[in-house]
C-alpha cells in the first residue's frame, strides 16, 4: 500500500487547483503595495533604518494573523465528510485516522502555504535596507511557519466534533482567539498567586509566545538572546499542534457514527436546547410576538446567539472603556483622540460584521436545507414578504446595541473636544475628530443598509456555508478602503488636504454602497425563487450550460421534424 495515499492524492489535486497559482499571486501582490506603501511614509518622517524595521514590523504582524485565522479554511474539512455521510466509506478501507488528518490537512493548508511562503521575500526587503538582522528574519519566518501549522492543526481537531460548518467555523475562531490572545498574557500573573508557576507555563502553548519573541534583535532593541525565549516556545507549540493531530486521529474513527441519546446526552441536549431557544415560555412568547408581524421574521428570530454574542463584543468594548477611564482617573493613562476614534471604529466593525453575518447565514443554511423552496412552495408568503423579514430580524438584532453606541460615541466626541487643543494634518485637532466622528457615525447607518442587501444576496448565490458574510464585509467596507488608497498615494501625502479626503472618502463609500445595495436587491428580487433551487444551477459550469444549451435546441429541433412528417 502507498504510504499516506490520501496525502499524495490532495497533494496532486491541490497542484492542478487554479487557486494555488493566483491565491499566492494576489497576496503577494498585496503585501508588496503594503510594503512600498509604508516605505514610502516612514521614509518621509524617519531614517532608512528605523522605517524599514517598522515596516517589517507591521508586516509581520499582519502576516501572523492571516496565518492565524488560515485555520478557518481546515475547520469544515471532517464535518463535510460527516454531512456528506462519506467518512465511513473512507474506514472500509485500509486508511487509519492519522491518513485522513494529514491527507486533510495537506489539502487544506498548502493554499495558505503557498501564499504564506510567498510573502517571505517581501517580508525580506527590510533585511536588505539594514533595519532587520538576518537571525531576526529567520526566527519570524519560522514562527509564522509554526502559526500556521498550530492554526489548521487546531481546525481539524475541532471540525472532528461537529457536523455543522457553521459551527465549527466559530468554534474554531473563539479558539484561536482565546489562544492567541488570552493564553500569552498568563506570563504576567502575579508571583503572590498560588500556582502562578504553572499558570505560567501555561503560556508556551501558545504559539504567539514564540511569535512575539522573534523580534528579539533589531535596531531598536539590541538586547541579547535568551535561547528559551525564542526555542522553547516554539518547540511546546510545535509539539502541542502535533498533539492536536494526534488526538483528532484518535478520535477519527469513532466520530463517524450517529450515537444513540442516552440520559445523559439527552440532559445535555435538552439544557443547549434552553440556552439556545430559551425555556418553553419563553417560546411560547416569542412566538406569539413575532408570528403576527412575519412569520419569516420568527424563524430566523428563535435562535439567541447573534444577539447575545453582539452585546458581548459591545460589552468588551465598553469593558476596556470602562478600564482605560479607572487608569485616567490614576493618572497612568490618558488616551489622545486617535485612541478615542479608533473606540468608536471598533463599535461601528462589530456591528457591521454582526449584520452581514445576520443578513447572510439564513438564507444560506435554509437554502441547503431546502427549507427556502418548502416555504416559498407552501406558503402563501412572497419574495417581498420573506426579504422584509430577514430586515425586521436584521434591525432587531442591532437596533439596541446601535442606540448605546451611538450614546457612547457621543461621550466620545465630548471627551475629545475637552482635551487641548493639537494638529492633525494641519489643520485644528478638534475639527478634524469632529468631522471623522461623524463620518462614522454617519456612515454606520448607511453600511448597515448596504450590508443588509448585500449580505442576503451573497448569502443566496454563495457556495460555500458561511462564504456570504465575509464577502459582503469586504464589498462594502475593504473595496472603499483600497479605492481611497490607491487615490491617497496617487495624490501623495503632502499634496492631500484633510477636507479633500474626507469628502473623497464618503463619495467612494456612497457610491460603492448605492451600486452594491441597488444591484443585489434587484438580483434579489429576479432570482430570489430561481436561487431557493439548491441543485437548480450551482453545480454546473460554463461548458455545463452550454450543453444544455445545445440539448435544447437539439431537441426543439427533432420535434420540428416530428410535427413536420406528422
Amino acid at each position: 500500500m502507498t504510504f499516506l495515499p490520501i496525502v499524495e492524492r490532495e497533494l496532486r489535486v491541490a497542484a492542478r487547483n487554479w487557486k494555488t497559482y493566483w491565491g499566492r499571486m494576489a497576496l503577494v501582490f498585496i503585501t508588496g503595495i503594503f510594503c512600498a506603501a509604508m516605505l514610502y511614509l516612514q521614509s518621509r518622517v524617519g531614517s532608512r533604518l528605523i522605517a524599514s524595521h517598522l515596516v517589517f514590523f507591521s508586516l509581520a504582524q499582519i502576516l501572523s494573523f492571516f496565518a492565524m485565522f488560515s485555520g478557518l479554511a481546515s475547520a469544515d474539512a471532517i464535518s463535510l465528510e460527516k454531512r456528506e455521510g462519506t467518512l465511513g466509506l473512507l474506514f472500509l478501507t485500509n486508511l487509519k485516522g492519522y491518513d485522513i488528518m494529514l491527507g486533510k490537512l495537506s489539502a487544506t493548508s498548502l493554499l495558505s502555504f503557498y501564499q504564506l511562503l510567498a510573502t517571505f521575500p517581501v517580508l525580506a526587503i527590510p533585511l536588505l535596507l539594514g533595519g532587520v538582522t538576518a537571525l531576526e528574519f529567520f526566527q519570524t519566518t519560522l514562527a509564522l511557519v509554526n502559526v500556521l501549522f498550530y492554526s489548521h492543526a487546531l481546525a481539524l481537531l475541532v471540525s472532528t466534533q461537529y457536523k455543522d460548518a457553521k459551527k465549527a467555523a466559530g468554534a474554531v475562531s473563539f479558539l484561536v482567539c482565546g489562544i492567541v490572545f488570552i493564553l500569552p498574557l498568563l506570563r504576567y500573573v502575579p508571583s503572590q498567586i498560588p500556582g502562578s508557576t504553572l499558570l505560567r507555563s501555561l503560556a508556551l502553548l501558545s504559539p504567539r509566545g514564540a511569535f512575539a519573541n522573534a523580534q528579539s534583535v533589531g535596531i531598536l532593541t539590541p538586547t541579547a538572546i535568551v535561547p528559551s525565549s525564542f526555542w522553547l516556545p516554539l518547540m511546546v507549540s510545535h509539539l502541542t499542534a502535533w498533539g492536536f493531530l494526534g488526538l483528532g486521529s484518535w478520535i477519527l474513527p469513532h466520530c463517524w457514527q450517529e450515537k444513540g441519546v442516552g440520559a445523559s446526552r439527552g440532559s445535555w441536549r435538552a439544557w443547549w436546547g434552553q440556552l439556545r431557544y430559551g425555556n418553553t415560555q419563553f417560546r411560547v412568547a416569542l412566538r406569539r410576538q413575532l408570528l403576527d408581524v412575519n412569520p419569516f421574521l420568527w424563524l430566523v428570530s428563535r435562535e439567541r446567539f447573534h444577539q447575545i454574542t453582539l452585546r458581548i463584543g459591545v460589552g468588551i468594548v465598553s469593558l476596556i472603556l470602562l478600564g482605560v477611564t479607572l487608569m485616567i482617573h490614576s493618572g497612568k493613562f490618558e488616551p489622545g483622540k486617535p485612541e478615542l476614534f479608533i473606540a468608536s471604529i471598533c463599535f461601528a466593525v462589530i456591528l457591521k460584521g454582526t449584520a452581514s453575518s445576520e443578513a447572510s447565514r439564513h438564507f444560506n443554511r435554509l437554502r441547503r436545507s431546502s427549507e427556502l423552496e418548502m416555504i416559498l412552495a407552501t406558503t402563501p408568503l412572497s419574495v417581498e414578504e420573506i426579504l422584509w423579514g430577514q430586515w425586521l430580524a436584521i434591525r432587531r438584532i442591532v437596533l439596541k446595541p446601535l442606540i448605546y453606541v451611538f450614546i457612547v460615541n457621543a461621550l466620545l466626541l465630548g471627551v475629545g473636544l475637552m482635551q487641548p487643543p493639537e494638529t492633525y494634518f494641519g489643520q485644528s485637532g478638534r475639527m478634524v475628530f469632529a468631522i471623522a466622528m461623524f463620518l462614522v457615525n454617519g456612515m454606520l447607518l448607511f453600511d448597515l443598509w448596504a450590508i443588509g442587501w448585500t449580505g442576503m444576496w451573497e448569502g443566496m448565490s454563495a457556495k460555500r456555508p458561511g462564504q456570504g458574510s465575509g464577502e459582503s464585509f469586504v464589498k462594502i467596507q475593504l473595496l472603499p478602503s483600497l479605492i481611497f488608497g490607491f487615490f491617497f498615494l496617487r495624490v501623495g501625502v503632502n499634496q492631500m488636504n484633510f477636507y479633500l479626503a474626507a469628502f473623497v472618502w464618503l463619495v467612494i463609500s456612497i457610491a460603492n454602497g448605492v451600486f452594491w445595495a441597488k444591484w443585489c436587491r434587484y438580483k434579489l428580487v429576479q432570482e430570489f425563487r430561481s436561487r431557493a433551487l439548491l441543485y437548480s444551477d450551482e453545480r454546473m459550469t460554463w461548458l455545463g450550460h452550454l450543453g444544455r444549451l445545445v440539448g435544447h435546441w437539439t431537441r426543439d429541433r427533432a420535434l420540428a421534424k416530428t410535427d413536420s412528417r406528422r
